[in-house]
């Protein structure tokens, strides 16, 4: 998503969305250069690790009602928007939410949807066209974004560690799913020797 963006130096990124690509993203935004790092999540402990990674603010989407977010985004950007939004979250109201908070003339990419989720009503008009938005979808990745997300992790080892919340021998592999599904884990490892 990074690569598609057009991201510059100095620009302010929304990351909607804290599961890891959210965290990833969060990552790569700070080793991009964006001036303000804003997170939308609803887990306080993610929320946590999305700060630890370089987010500037973060904003919990169960204590905040939507106008209070925007009031927050807006106040942040002095009236402009974001310049950049990721949605990382898959759903649709994160997506809509995003191209809301979106400058005129800013990008918006969406990664988060890895399986369908719905739709979303969207005024072309008003949200896209008038707005001079770029909405972007991202599906699968190449070779060269492994090795940016390789090179990423060799630079904050420690870092990218703390990721790997839980750990599961190899006959646990339906318990490791079930934690990454029900998102207890952000990410879960399978050790083949217990």
């Amino acid at each position: 998503a990074f690569d598609l963006s057009r991201m510059e130096s100095g620009d302010s990124v929304l990351v909607q969305g804290v599961g890891p690509l959210g965290i990833f993203s969060v990552a790569f935004a700070g080793s991009f250069g964006a001036s303000e790092i804003i997170v939308i999540g609803g887990t306080e402990e993610r929320l946590k690790m999305c700060q630890a990674f370089g987010a500037t603010t973060v904003l919990n989407r169960h204590r905040l009602s939507s106008e209070e977010r925007k009031e927050a985004v807006m106040e942040i950007t002095h009236g402009r928007g974001i310049d950049v939004a990721f949605e990382m979250a898959g759903e649709p109201d994160a997506l809509k939410e995003c191209i809301s908070l979106v400058r005129t003339g800013g990008s918006c990419l969406t990664a988060g949807f890895g399986e369908p989720h719905g739709t979303m009503e969207l005024d072309c008009f008003h949200d896209i066209g008038r707005k001079n938005l770029r909405l972007q979808g991202v599906w699968v990745s190449e070779v060269r974004h492994t090795h940016m997300a390789l090179q990423l992790i060799m630079r904050r080892p420690q870092d990218f560690k703390k990721l790997i919340t839980h750990t599961f021998r190899l006959d646990q592999a339906n318990e490791a799913l079930r934690a990454m599904k029900s998102k207890e884990a952000v990410k879960a490892v399978l050790l083949p020797h217990g």
